[in-house]
């Protein structure tokens, strides 16, 4: 692991509760300690957004995510990035990298949310409430659909070797 990546904690840690296993991370509940490498996180991204060709007040909707290591030495730090892209390729050379090649899949991500974009500005120019209510529930069902199939390509090996993809591992 590259230790570019890696983020030491400013939060003196001592008090702080350790899980004994890995959290679910669409859990509504996180745990403390991932609370805390997140809000550090968020610190973090509002003194680099400045350096990125990214308007987050008209971007709407980026996801980051952080995930708590325990470094051999027994101390604690965290990797962290963004999903997706963000505009003009701005990024942090303190993200870690994505798993996902957006460029295989004859580009199915970037077609899907294309799709969902456009969705979202039919649902904006409708005036009808049903007609909005029902484009609503179709980009909702889309958006499930591709990142259903988006997990299904999150392929990762273990020590052993052995691959899982985000679905069978969560």
């Amino acid at each position: 692991m590259v230790s570019s990546f890696l983020f030491s904690f400013n939060t003196d840690l001592k008090d702080t509760h350790l899980p004994h296993k890995l959290n679910n991370p669409f859990s509504k509940n996180p745990t403390k300690i991932a609370q805390l490498a997140a809000q550090e996180f968020q610190e973090y991204i509002e003194i680099e957004t400045p350096n990125w060709d990214h308007d987050f007040k008209i971007d709407k909707g980026k996801m980051f995510g952080v995930l708590v290591v325990a470094l051999t030495d027994g101390t604690l730090a965290y990797l962290a990035t963004v999903s997706g892209k963000l505009k003009g390729d701005s990024t942090s050379n303190r993200f870690t990298p994505s798993v996902f090649n957006d460029e295989t899949d004859d580009f199915f991500i970037n077609k899907g949310m294309s799709e969902l974009t456009a969705i979202g500005q039919q649902i904006k120019n409708s005036k009808s409430d049903k007609e909005k209510v029902e484009l609503t529930e179709l980009r909702k069902q889309k958006s499930y659909s591709l990142q259903q199939r988006l997990f299904e390509n999150y392929k990762f090996l273990n020590i052993k070797g052995d691959s899982k993809n985000v679905i069978e591992i969560f």
